[in-house]
């Protein structure tokens, strides 16, 4: 049998599969026909594929026309670890009816590669024919020797086969090694359905079989398998050691949470005996072995060496403190890392207190193993001469606190038995019992215990804020932590200084309206000087309660700098009578103790002038519809938000200043464009729109007399949007093309814009979907164009679109057969007269039949036919190479919202093989607009036309002559002008030369004929007889031509 070795890429299609034979609930990864590369390829590359296997069954059997099954292989090297690269490919073991694999060659990924296999478009014609299987044989690029075959079975059914439930659970390795403490280990769960799929979301439990002693545990604790896998990863035991002592594996079984029937398990092997062999020949060495503790807290440094089996310095092996008791002091880490002299180093504390404290030992080893040489001990022993402090003394024994939040240096004093300064361990600080157990405020100590050194230990303290005469005398007691009956006592007593406020001048007269004055606060202390830190405050008098103005100040707390505080008073505007108020200033460390009353007298001046502002206001929407009446209030208010008496107000004229979108409608029914209302405030207008959108301005003038009894006059200008009617014509228009280098594309712009029935440019803001058709479906009828794509333009009697239920389609001819419900859309345009509520993109629901549609989208319009229509979806293949080619369709800066001028820039992103193909935009408005639902749309044939082509040149000697093909590529980029028409023109610059054109791409064949020129576009020019000169043949003015 011959063996066609393809490489092939796909769009994966979804559908229905189901596996033949019985499969149970434990699946292992599948080898089988698995070829071993040979070793020098493994010695040249560590990452080399030496063993495929599938993570499903080696045998799978379909059921259905064109149905899809997921194939997943696992890749492993030569040590069976998945830690590989490269590609695998695929071989076609039957010569017909194959079916096709998508992706391939595919990349390998963490060891796994992914294929979809799609069965005959006629199962059951194939096996009529006696194919009732074939075999795929996957190989890895680098070494086809490495390679798996896989056999698909044809069993064809007419039941469906419903919805996809997960069958399968396997792990890309059913059982692990752990060697040392810790290890962690990536691991992989692949989910298959009954369907031969990995399209399944699962929530995996895991149980365990020891929950008695660490046999490690997973991260995280329970997996999610999203589309058919998850990676997550095993931490192994902490102590391997501890744990291979009683166990030598264990098993964990992993199962699905909505079917614990589905299974699969991972054994765990715990082998650290290869370590103790490992480290049998090391030796570890302590300096110092033993050590004696003389005082509280005193340090000593561990220097441990460790050498390797061959004597020299072992670097980075964990080195762990095996043995230490935790009353018997601290160390600093109880791991090291030994560096490249072998060495690590661990730094020990004495306790504080040596009263109770015995001879300790602490041991160290290398983790990971047992051997005797590689563990070391050290004997602590305590000097029977611990302390010979006799003494402490508080340096000032009694204090007095006299501010809130005083802060206080506490030296204490230590002396031994010949009254000499004495260092070494600490003083700790007893509270009271009524700070501890009755919850008194009498301030703490920043530190619970300080060292002691050079004789002193020095505490800080932080008294209460606020502080309170309240609070008694309170003893602190200081005791020595290594004996402690050895104390000593301070006295705090809480004595608060009660700040004194003089005012430059307490009793203060106002006259004028709103007069300012400076108010300053002198504070002292109790010996009269200066008063610092703190704030000074005010409380207002009780009448601000029932809505009196006593005027305002321009803070109600002041700092106190250099003894004095600083405040600003505002008297009311207007003042209203004789009156006085008195304002209680005081200081925020005790404001009851240093209250003071500042009195201020009103006395008004006769003959004032009221400041008051005023505003002209209304009250409105801000937008209205087309032919519609919309009410809208002025009036005039002070800046207190009070409007002024309509026996203020002299007149208020309202005029339209855009008189061609708008007039006046008064209360008693006068109508204009300027309109007069007389001795009244909030004037109420109604404003109708006429079928023009846009800004209408609103000019208001008034003219009124204010609180002084004088002549005022305001004017405004107010804006009313009138938005436009309902959308109802759309159009698209060309501007420019831009490229992507980045990413190989070209970038077409184009103008989306949208009027009303008036003309008015729509300016509601409505949502807009867009889209192409980029590839068409095939026609199961005849159609009139290159490759029967499924394309037709409007016609009489064709193309009707009916509202039912559901809302149809329907054609004149059966040539829906072969349409795609998953990927393929309607697309409609043409027609005599407009007809946008039916143009634009539908969803397809089912084939009714051959010629006729049923639609997902809602029409709820009059039965229109004569319209043009396409069918396809937003990618198409490569005639020649059947290579995928794609095109994305948006709203520039990603707005799908229309302007407020109606308009949008479309833009088109397409590979560099799409220049010269026929596709159709389409846009929809969707949503509601102004309130109603609206659904009208847009769809346009056009030829994407890049950044234009350029044609071939040849230079040819004198004498020369011959056919001279001249190819065509896509400008600004590597890429051959492929299946595609064009318009040229040839230049022949040689005197004396003679040719002719004798054909080119479009009339020597079909463009979609691949033996011509493997579809590169072409023209062919024939030199007839010796040219007469040197000289060049070009290719000009090379453009795109519509493909169809």
């Amino acid at each position: 049998m011959q063996i066609f070795k393809l490489f092939l890429s796909a769009v994966l299609f979804i559908t229905a599969l189901s596996f033949s034979g019985c499969q149970g609930n434990n699946s292992e990864p599948v080898e089988t026909n698995t070829t071993v590369s040979s070793t020098h390829l493994s010695d040249y590359n560590s990452t080399q594929p030496a063993k495929l296997s599938f993570v499903n069954d080696s045998e799978v059997n379909v059921t259905a026309n064109g149905q899809i099954i997921d194939i997943v292989i696992l890749a492993k090297n030569s040590a069976n670890s998945t830690n590989t690269v490269g590609r695998i490919g695929v071989e076609y073991l039957n010569n017909t009816n194959t079916g096709l694999v998508t992706n391939a060659p595919a990349t390998i990924e963490n060891g796994v590669v992914s294929f979809s296999y799609k069965a005959p478009d006629n199962l059951q014609g194939a096996v009529d024919a006696g194919i009732t299987f074939t075999k795929l044989r996957f190989y890895s690029i680098d070494d086809p020797s490495v390679n798996i075959t896989l056999k698909v079975d044809y069993t064809p059914q007419n039941s469906s086969a419903g919805k996809p439930v997960l069958k399968t659970l396997t792990l890309s390795q059913s059982s692990i090694n752990i060697t040392h403490s810790a290890e962690t280990k990536s691991l992989t769960l692949f989910g298959y359905t009954n369907q031969g799929t990995t399209n399944i979301n699962a929530n995996i439990g895991i149980k365990y079989s020891n929950t008695d002693i660490d046999v490690g545990y997973f991260t995280p604790i329970s997996p999610t398998i999203t589309d058919g896998r998850v990676t997550f990863t095993y931490n192994g035991p902490s102590n391997l050691l501890k744990t291979e002592s009683n166990i030598s594996k264990t098993t964990f079984t992993f199962y699905d949470k909505n079917n614990t029937n589905i299974t699969t398990l991972l054994t765990v092997n715990f082998s650290p005996s290869a370590l103790n062999q490992q480290y049998a020949n090391y030796k570890l060495t302590l300096v110092d072995v033993n050590r004696t503790i003389t005082a509280p807290l005193q340090q000593e440094v561990f220097d441990l060496y460790l050498k390797g089996a061959d004597g020299r310095p072992a670097e980075n092996e964990p080195i762990v403190i095996d043995y230490f008791d935790g009353s018997k002091g601290t160390v600093n880490t109880f791991k090291q890392m030994t560096d490249a002299n072998g060495h690590a180093q661990f730094l020990y504390t004495a306790p504080a207190d040596l009263t109770n404290f015995n001879n300790s030992v602490i041991t160290f080893r290398v983790e990971n193993t047992t051997a005797a040489a590689t563990k070391v001990s050290s004997t602590f022993t305590v000097s029977t001469n611990t302390t010979d402090l006799a003494k402490l003394q508080v340096a000032t024994p009694s204090i007095t606190l006299s501010r809130n939040g005083e802060t206080v240096s506490i030296d204490i004093f230590a002396f031994n038995g010949n009254n000499e300064p004495f260092s070494g361990g600490s003083v700790m600080v007893q509270y009271p019992d009524s700070i501890v157990n009755s919850g008194v405020e009498g301030g703490h100590f920043l530190q619970t215990s300080v060292p002691i050194t050079d004789g002193k230990a020095t505490f800080n303290f932080v008294g209460p804020d606020p502080l309170s005469s309240n609070v008694g005398p309170l003893n602190f007691k200081f005791v020595y932590s290594a004996a402690t009956n050895i104390s000593t006592t301070l006295t705090i007593n809480y004595v608060p200084d009660i700040p004194k406020l003089v005012f430059n001048d307490s009793n203060i007269t106002v006259t004028k309206n709103g007069e300012v004055v400076n108010i300053d606060v002198s504070v002292y202390d109790k010996y009269n000087t200066p008063y610092e830190g703190g704030n000074i405050k005010i409380k207002y008098p009780n009448s601000v309660l029932s809505g009196k103005d006593v005027g305002s100040f321009n803070t109600t707390s002041a700092s106190i700098i250099n003894g004095k505080a600083h405040f600003i008073y505002t008297a009311p505007n207007p003042l209203d009578g004789n009156d006085t108020f008195s304002f209680t200033f005081y200081h925020d460390a005790q404001p009851l103790l240093s209250e003071k009353d500042l009195n201020i007298t009103i006395t008004p001046a006769s003959g004032q002038i009221i400041l008051t502002n005023y505003d002209l206001n209304a009250s409105y929407d801000t937008s209205m519809n087309l032919n519609s009446v919309k009410p809208m209030t002025f009036f005039v208010e002070d800046e207190n938000g009070i409007k002024i008496h309509d026996s203020n107000i002299t007149s208020m004229k309202v005029s339209v200043l855009n008189t061609a979108l708008a007039s006046l409608i008064d209360s008693a029914g006068h109508s204009g464009t300027s309109l007069t209302i007389n001795n009244k405030n909030s004037v109420r207008m109604n404003l109708k729109s006429t079928t023009i959108s846009g800004i209408v301005p609103i000019k208001v003038s008034t003219e009124f007399k204010d609180a002084n009894n004088d002549d005022k006059n305001l004017t405004k200008v107010f804006n009313v949007i009138i938005l436009s009617g309902p959308p109802t014509a759309m159009s698209l228009s060309y501007v420019q093309t831009s490229q992507n280098t980045d990413i190989a594309k070209f970038v077409e712009d184009w103008v989306l814009t949208v009027t009303d029935k008036y003309n008015n440019l729509v300016n509601t803001s409505p949502a807009v979907s867009l889209g192409a058709i980029i590839g068409y479906a095939k026609a199961s009828a005849s159609v009139n164009n290159i490759a029967n794509y499924l394309y037709v333009d409007a016609t009489n009697n064709d193309g009707n679109l009916t509202d039912t239920n559901p809302d149809t389609f329907i054609s004149s001819k059966n040539i829906f057969n072969n349409v795609d419900l998953v990927n393929d859309k309607l697309v409609l345009f043409g027609g005599t007269g407009y007809k946008f509520e039916a143009y634009g993109k539908w969803d397809i629901d089912t084939i009714a039949a051959p010629n006729k549609l049923t639609l997902l989208d809602d029409y709820n319009g009059a039965e229109i036919d004569g319209l043009g229509y396409t069918v396809g979806h937003n990618f198409r293949n490569e005639v020649c190479s059947n290579s995928p080619a794609v095109a994305n369709v948006y709203a520039k800066d990603n707005n799908n919202i229309l302007d407020s001028t109606g308009s949008m820039i479309v833009q088109i992103e397409y590979d560099y093989y799409l220049v010269g193909k026929d596709v159709v935009l389409w846009a929809n408005l969707v949503g509601d607009v102004n309130g109603t639902s609206e659904k009208v749309g847009i769809g346009r044939k056009v030829t994407l036309r890049g950044q234009g082509l350029t044609g071939a040149s040849y230079s040819y000697a004198k004498g020369f002559e011959g056919v001279v093909r001249l190819n065509v590529t896509v400008s600004n980029s590597v890429e051959k002008y492929k299946n595609a028409n064009f318009s040229y023109s040839v230049e022949v610059t040689g005197e004396d030369t003679n040719w002719t054109i004798i054909g080119d791409s479009m009339t020597d064949g079909n463009i979609t004929d691949c033996s011509l020129n493997h579809g590169v576009g072409y023209v062919d020019v024939n030199v007839t007889d010796p040219a007469g000169g040197a000289g060049e043949i070009n290719l000009i003015n090379v453009l795109p031509s519509p493909e169809f």
